[in-house]
C-alpha cells in the first residue's frame, strides 16, 4: 500500500473548508490525522465512504512517520540557542554541552546539536515535548493556578481531542491498572495533593515548569470512574499548546510501555 500523505487523505475530504474540525482547511485537518492530532470523526461532514477508506490506512500509520520532518525542524532551532545561558530558565543544568532535564523524575539530556540521550526508552512524543520546552526557553514562573486544557487561550476547539487522546486512555490505564498506575505515579515522582474532590489527586512533573495536576475517581456501583488532568495557568509559556497533547501521549505511551511489561494489557487499552 503506498505511503499516506496529507494530499491523498485531501482527495477523500469535503475540501469545503468549513473549520468545523477546529482548523482553518481540510488540507490542515489532512495534515493533522498523520500527526494524530486529529480524528475521522473530528470532520462532521465526511462521508462514510471516505470514513471506512482512511480509517484501516490511519490505524497502520506510526508516530514518526507524521512527526520526524518536525523534530528535524526542532532539533535545529535548539542548534541555534545557547542552552547554557537558558538553562537556569528551563529549570535545568548545563555542563559541557549537555542540557539535563527532569522529565517525570528521570535525567534526560539534550545536546547542543539538539540530539537527546537517556537510560529511559525516548518516544517520539518525550522528543517532541522536550525539544518544544527547549524551543521556548523557559522564562518567569508559574502561576500556581489549574485550568483544563480547554480553558487555555484559543484550546477550546481542540479540547474534546485532548480528552479523547490524553485523560481518557490514562483513565484506561488506571482502571484496569489500578493499583500499578499509582506505582507508577510515585515511581515518577508524583506527589499527592490536597482539597480536591478525587479519590486521588497526584501532581507529576513532565518538565521543571510544566506541572500536571492528575485527579482520578474510582469507579463505583452508580458512576464511572473519571480522570481528568489540570495544568499551571502558565503551561503556554513554557511549551506550546500543540505541545501539552504530545507531552501527555508521552505519559501515556510510556505508561503503557511499562504496564506491558508486567502484566497482559487488552487490545483495546494498547490501541487507544
Amino acid at each position: 500500500m503506498p505511503k499516506l500523505d496529507p494530499l491523498s487523505i485531501y482527495k477523500l475530504l469535503p475540501k469545503t473548508n468549513c473549520r468545523d474540525c477546529g482548523l482553518r482547511s481540510c488540507m490542515s485537518f489532512a495534515s493533522a490525522l498523520i500527526r494524530q492530532e486529529k480524528v475521522l470523526d473530528d470532520c462532521p461532514h465526511l462521508s462514510k465512504e471516505a470514513g471506512q477508506e482512511l480509517a484501516p490506512r490511519l490505524e497502520r500509520i506510526e508516530p514518526d512517520e507524521g512527526f520526524r520532518e518536525m523534530i528535524n525542524g526542532l532539533k535545529a532551532e535548539v542548534r541555534g540557542l545557547d542552552l547554557g545561558a537558558m538553562a537556569q530558565g528551563l529549570g535545568a543544568t548545563y555542563s559541557e554541552g549537555r542540557l539535563l532535564i527532569k522529565c517525570l523524575g528521570r535525567d534526560f539530556i539534550i545536546l547542543d546539536n539538539g540530539n537527546l540521550e537517556s537510560i529511559c526508552h525516548v518516544n517520539v512524543w518525550v522528543e517532541l515535548m522536550l525539544l518544544n520546552y527547549c524551543r521556548m526557553q523557559g522564562r518567569g514562573s508559574t502561576s500556581g493556578r489549574w485550568v483544563s486544557y480547554g480553558d487555555l487561550p484559543s484550546a477550546a476547539p481542540t479540547a474534546p481531542y485532548f480528552e479523547r487522546r490524553s485523560e481518557e486512555p490514562l483513565r484506561a490505564i488506571a482502571d484496569s491498572h489500578t493499583e500499578v498506575f499509582l506505582d507508577l505515579m510515585e515511581i515518577f515522582d508524583g506527589t499527592p495533593a490536597e482539597g480536591f474532590d478525587a479519590d486521588h489527586a497526584i501532581v507529576i512533573h513532565p518538565l521543571p515548569k510544566v506541572p500536571f495536576l492528575v485527579l482520578y475517581t474510582r469507579p463505583d456501583e452508580d458512576f464511572p470512574s473519571s480522570l481528568r488532568i489540570l495544568l499551571d495557568s502558565s503551561v503556554t509559556t513554557y511549551i506550546p499548546k500543540e505541545a501539552i497533547t504530545y507531552t501527555c501521549r508521552g505519559i501515556v505511551e510510556m505508561f503503557k510501555r511499562i504496564v506491558s511489561k508486567h502484566q497482559t494489557v487488552t487490545q483495546d487499552l494498547l490501541s487507544m
